[in-house]
């Protein structure tokens, strides 16, 4: 049991370093977008927070798993607020002031659980901020059964938490570690949850095939008629094929 036990540490550590790679590809896309109007602000704010929290508590409680698994998230989360609030259409005053509490308030918050709360009390605090990691994306959920555009839901990252969430509770169960267990417990179905919408949400999608060299694209099955109508006479140009799956033969233009 002792080397499993190892094992996993090593498997789970490994696995949240993957999960560390979705934010970073993030941040990429809006390096080359410049568009942030669907960054999850919240979650990763909470990211941060949890990260934070169990390196000390990790440290506290001379686990290093924990503590090594955790620094390097909270470097990138960091790291990724300032990407997505350096594009972000506030005004640069606005940003600048919001970077400042953001990093005030990290380095503030670490030193306080490293000098001045016990290990118990930032176990508590773990479980918080992580369940509260963990549960803020049910707001992607619920925009995406509204609006029914899946891109409010990132698959790799949602994957990327489903993963991480059920190696840590597995280990979490066979080391008796609590504060670990509960948030994700709650982590793991709110992570395949997500899976789950974007997928469905993923299905209803019409995928228009280009010919002739021209790269495909998707959209919203709720677009169509629009795309039809802007885009008919790029249609007949570029020899475009329409794929579809449920939508009236009327509305279609066939080649």
């Amino acid at each position: 049991m002792p080397s499993f036990i190892r094992f996993l540490e090593v498997f789970a550590t490994f696995i949240t370093y993957m999960s560390y790679v979705s934010p970073a590809k993030k941040s990429l896309e809006i390096f080359d977008t410049k568009d942030t109007s669907k960054v999850p602000y919240l979650l990763f704010v909470f990211a941060i927070w949890n990260c934070n929290s169990w390196v000390a508590f990790g440290i506290q409680i001379n686990n290093e798993p924990i503590y090594f698994s955790n620094i390097p998230g909270s470097i990138l989360f960091t790291i990724f607020i300032t990407v997505a609030l350096y594009y972000h259409p506030f005004k640069k005053a606005n940003r600048i002031l919001l970077l400042i509490i953001l990093y005030t308030l990290d380095i503030a918050y670490l030193y306080i659980c490293f000098y001045y709360i016990s290990s118990k009390v930032n176990g508590m605090l773990c479980v918080v901020a992580n369940v509260l990691m963990y549960l803020t994306p049910i707001f992607q959920i619920y925009k995406v059964i509204k609006t029914n555009d899946n891109e409010y839901v990132d698959f790799w990252i949602a994957s990327a938490f489903l993963m991480n969430a059920l190696s840590w509770l597995t280990y979490s169960i066979l080391t008796n570690i609590i504060n670990l267990f509960i948030p994700t417990f709650i982590g793991t179905f709110v992570s395949l949850a997500q899976v789950i919408v974007w997928q469905m949400y993923n299905n209803k999608k019409i995928i228009l095939t280009k010919e002739k060299g021209i790269s495909g694209y998707t959209t919203d099955a709720t677009d169509e008629k629009d795309i039809l109508n802007s885009n008919r006479k790029d249609i007949k140009n570029h020899n475009i094929n329409i794929k579809y799956d449920s939508l009236p033969q009327d509305d279609i233009e066939r080649k």
